[in-house]
C-alpha cells in the first residue's frame, strides 16, 4: 500500500502540458539516423545542402529519383547498391528535398504528369454528377 501511495504523489507531480505537440516519440530513431547517413552520402558526393543551391534542383526530377527509388523496392530491392541505404529512405529523403524546396519556395515548378478533378459529366451524361480523375501534363514555367 505504501508503494501505491508513493507512486500516486509521483502521478500527481509529474505532469506535462503537451496536447498537440509533434508526437517526436513515435518517429523510428533508426529511420531518422538512416536519412543522416543517407543526406550524408549526397552531401559527400555533391554538396551540404546542394539541392538548396541557387534557385534549388528541378522538383520534378527529385520526384523521378524518388520513383525510381520506390519501384525498385516493389520489384524486391531493398539496399540501393551506390549509397548502401534502403530504397525507402532514399525516397523519404527525396520528398524531405522536394518538401523544403517548396517550403523555401526554391526550385522549378513540378513538371511530370499530374492528377486533376475533372467533372466529366460533359463527356460522359449517363454519369451526372460524378467526378473522376483526369491525367494532365503541367509544363515548367519559363
Amino acid at each position: 500500500m505504501v508503494g501505491y501511495i508513493c507512486l500516486m504523489r509521483r502521478l500527481d507531480l509529474a505532469k506535462k502540458l503537451d496536447k498537440g505537440k509533434p508526437r517526436m516519440e513515435l518517429i523510428n530513431p533508426r529511420f531518422l539516423e538512416e536519412l543522416g547517413e543517407g543526406l550524408g552520402f549526397g552531401a559527400s558526393k555533391y554538396s551540404d545542402y546542394n539541392y538548396r543551391e541557387g534557385e534549388g534542383l528541378d522538383r520534378s526530377r527529385l520526384y523521378a529519383s524518388a520513383m525510381r527509388h520506390l519501384l525498385k523496392y516493389a520489384k524486391g530491392e531493398k539496399i540501393d547498391e551506390e549509397s548502401d541505404i534502403s530504397h525507402l529512405t532514399a525516397v523519404a529523403i527525396n520528398c524531405m528535398m522536394i518538401y523544403t524546396l517548396e517550403e523555401e519556395n526554391k526550385g522549378t515548378e513540378y513538371d511530370a504528369w499530374v492528377m486533376e478533378e475533372t467533372d466529366d459529366t460533359k463527356e460522359n451524361p449517363s454519369k451526372e454528377g460524378s467526378q473522376r480523375r483526369k491525367v494532365k501534363q503541367v509544363t515548367k514555367k519559363s
